[in-house]
């Protein structure tokens, strides 16, 4: 059975934003978080459903659009200095919008993902650490976005609305369930030209040969981030980042992950 989705247009208007930012209380929170983020932007934080990632919503309640994005995370007490921290990067967050980050969660040592008792959440947007990042700010009308799910294959598109090569689309895939997103996937597309296409399968848990796919109601899709510096690469390099993408084999999970 076919199932259409959705189509996303993002426009793309950038605004410089200054704001306060702070230790925060907000309702939809895990008490474990530690949270510093601006008065104007509303944080809900949520767990994948094998406890693999913090899945972090963010509604901006300003009516400026916010630049550039740093959403941080740190675990203050794992022993494991390869998984004790991650960091996602944003653009052009547009006012009274809602946009989704996922990190990663620390592993024991038995190499299974598990949520710390403590955790520092940061979210800055004054552009700090975001050297090298192009400015697509006086862009609009920049992409659009369509996928369908069909026999659990995510077919995802990405049309190019302007007349040069974008550097970079990264977007993020939001598994919902009841209302809540309970996982998230995420596609960069590098040097996308007029079209871009790729072939993603549903995340899932055990063997190839017998997989247990995740149990969702639907899938929402985020731009997060749009650059337009154009770096000329090897094309044998990048072939399956292009419009003649084959077809990529579902993520594979660890076999004793469950999405229960």
């Amino acid at each position: 059975m076919k199932k259409k989705i959705m189509i996303l247009t993002i426009i793309l208007v950038g605004c410089i934003f200054i704001g306060g930012c702070g230790k925060k209380e907000d309702e939809g929170v895990d008490k474990r978080i530690n949270l510093s983020a601006p008065d104007n932007i509303k944080v809900e934080t949520f767990y994948s459903v094998d406890n693999s990632n913090i899945i972090v919503r963010m509604t901006n309640n300003g009516n400026e659009d916010i630049k550039d994005l740093d959403v941080y995370v740190t675990y203050p007490e794992t022993t494991d200095d390869l998984l004790d921290e991650d960091e996602i990067f944003l653009k052009n967050f547009r006012a009274h919008s809602t946009t989704y980050a996922s990190l990663m969660l620390p592993v024991d040592e038995n190499f299974n993902f598990y949520i710390p008792s403590k955790i520092n959440l940061e979210i800055k947007t004054d552009g700090e650490n975001l050297e090298g990042i192009a400015d697509t700010s006086n862009m609009v009308d920049l992409v659009k976005v369509t996928y369908d799910v069909e026999d659990n294959i995510i077919d995802f598109n990405i049309t190019n609305n302007t007349n040069k090569i974008l550097g970079s689309v990264s977007c993020i895939l939001v598994y919902m369930k009841d209302g809540k997103p309970i996982a998230a996937d995420y596609i960069d597309a590098l040097d996308v030209e007029e079209k871009y296409n790729v072939k993603r399968g549903v995340l899932y848990s055990g063997e190839d040969e017998n997989p247990k796919y995740i149990d969702y109601d639907n899938i929402e899709v985020y731009i997060t981030s749009i650059t337009d510096d154009y770096v000329e690469t090897n094309d044998d390099e990048y072939d399956d980042t292009q419009n003649d993408l084959i077809d990529e084999e579902p993520i594979e999970e660890d076999d004793d992950m469950s999405w229960d």
